[in-house]
């Protein structure tokens, strides 16, 4: 009985005060992710430093970020690659967070040629920035700057809205 009584105080208590420890909704944070993301430069695998300021001027941009030995990542970038003859590739944007760019080179050169933009995040500080929490991470940001999502999956409405229209 005194156990019972002990168990439902105790869930009672994680109730009222557990909503407090979880982690704020996505749209409550959402003006938080990627908030500085013009002012970034980044470079890419040919050394050469890539701005980030206007990148959604075309239209709606793909971060995603990864890293070589996370085995999701690996599967993610896989994807992406088997879909990007029929991909608008300029649109997706691999941020490759903590490899070296050796590393990152052997790893892709694995899928012959590579469509897509890879910038070097050596220190993480644009995936601090976008608040990246795990890898791999999607985060969209539309043609007008807004944060349209984040999370570790690519959603297949977006997916298709990256397809090339024939």
């Amino acid at each position: 009985m005194v156990k019972t009584r002990l168990f439902l105080m105790i869930l009672i208590i994680c109730l009222l005060f557990c909503p407090f420890a979880w982690p704020q909704s996505f749209e409550a944070r959402k003006e938080e992710i990627c908030k500085n993301l013009e002012d970034f430069k980044l470079q890419d695998l040919s050394g050469k430093e890539v701005s980030l300021k206007g990148i959604t001027r075309n239209g709606s941009v793909v971060f995603m970020f990864w890293a070589k030995w996370c085995p999701a990542c690996r599967r993610s970038i896989t994807k992406l690659m088997k879909k990007s003859s029929k991909m608008d590739a300029s649109r997706v944007i691999l941020v490759n967070v903590g490899d070296k760019k050796e590393a990152v080179e052997s790893f892709l050169n694995r899928f012959g040629s590579n469509p897509f933009t890879v910038l070097l995040d050596y220190e993480g500080a644009l995936a601090s920035d976008c608040k990246v929490i795990g890898i791999p991470s999607f985060i969209i940001i539309d043609k007008d700057g807004r944060v349209e999502f984040e999370g570790n999956y690519l959603p297949r409405r977006y997916e298709a809205d990256l397809m090339v229209k024939d």
